[in-house]
């Protein structure tokens, strides 16, 4: 190859490919902050249809791309879409940790678990008149609770007051019957 080998440029034309305007405006597709100090934006394109691109600028209103990105959406939405992002991002990471406890046999949330009825019934909570009517009727739904022939026992059940006093009568009908 030859040294004096010369290339003659007589123009070349700079055209600044990747972040900008002009990007922006066909293919905008969202932006959020991505530091708690709120200085560097995640900015979301979709150049060709069925998936998106990241693109990451600083966010300073001096910066060309700041400012072109500002034509297209405003600090208020990017701050509102952050707040969604961040939420929805922190509800899937506490799903997925229920899933590994639940998994790994750390946290048992089955309503049916007895330590939950426990708590229940011995809740230093009374239950409320609605709660109360409830309960009246899940017992008189128990067969050996509804088939019962004392008269009395059902009529204590009607006329309980707490928890406590419902469920000894249920368990007292309930036995009667065995």
């Amino acid at each position: 190859m030859s040294t004096d080998m010369k290339i003659n440029v007589a123009s070349v034309e700079h055209k600044e490919i990747g972040f900008g305007e002009e990007l922006l405006k066909n293919h905008f597709a969202g932006a959020h902050f991505t530091n708690n100090e709120r200085t560097w934006i995640e900015v979301l394109t979709n150049e060709n249809g069925d998936s998106l691109s990241s693109h990451h600028i600083e966010y300073d209103l001096d910066h060309p791309n700041c400012q072109a990105l500002m034509k297209f959406t405003t600090l208020d939405d990017i701050h509102e879409a952050t707040y969604i992002k961040v939420n929805k991002e922190r509800k899937e990471f506490e799903e997925f940790a229920i899933q590994i406890a639940k998994r790994d046999g750390l946290v048992q949330t089955d309503d049916t678990s007895p330590s939950r009825i426990l708590d229940y019934i011995f809740s230093d909570k009374e239950a409320d008149e609605d709660e109360m009517f409830a309960l009246k009727i899940a017992l008189f739904e128990v067969d050996k609770i509804k088939d019962s022939k004392n008269l009395d026992g059902k009529k204590a059940l009607r006329k309980s007051k707490t928890r406590i006093e419902l469920l000894k009568g249920a368990i007292d009908l309930y036995s009667e019957a065995e």
